[in-house]
């Protein structure tokens, strides 16, 4: 298990809250977002920062909310690193499929990590 110094601890909670506020939900499921982001793509603890970005970008120029994309991202992240795609390659899919389907996160996400499987 990683132990975290305090520096990269006060950077996560930053990053976290930013998510919380982002995606208007609680730090608990934030926290959960973005731990299943970092851990499913095998990306440092200092990336949290990146992985908020990626949302936050995305759903600038998409009718998607930050909150459906980390959900979707939060089931579909490390099949996606085990096939080879990025954070920011996968995010765009599932960014692009919320704004055409308007299905749910969870929907979305369980569906792409079931196309990625196949």
């Amino acid at each position: 298990k990683e132990t975290l110094s305090l520096e990269e601890s006060m950077g996560l909670t930053e990053s976290t809250l930013r998510l919380a506020t982002l995606a208007q939900e609680s730090f608990t499921e934030s926290t959960k977002y973005l731990t299943s982001a970092l851990r499913g793509f095998k990306l440092e603890m200092s990336d949290a920062d990146r992985v908020v970005d990626v949302y936050s970008e995305l759903a600038a120029k998409a009718a998607a909310d930050v909150s459906d994309i980390a959900n979707a991202m939060s089931r579909t992240a490390s099949i996606s690193e085990s096939a080879g795609m990025a954070l920011e390659t996968t995010a765009a899919f599932l960014t692009q499929t919320v704004e055409t389907t308007q299905e749910s996160a969870e929907n979305i996400g369980t569906a792409m990590k079931s196309i990625i499987a196949r």
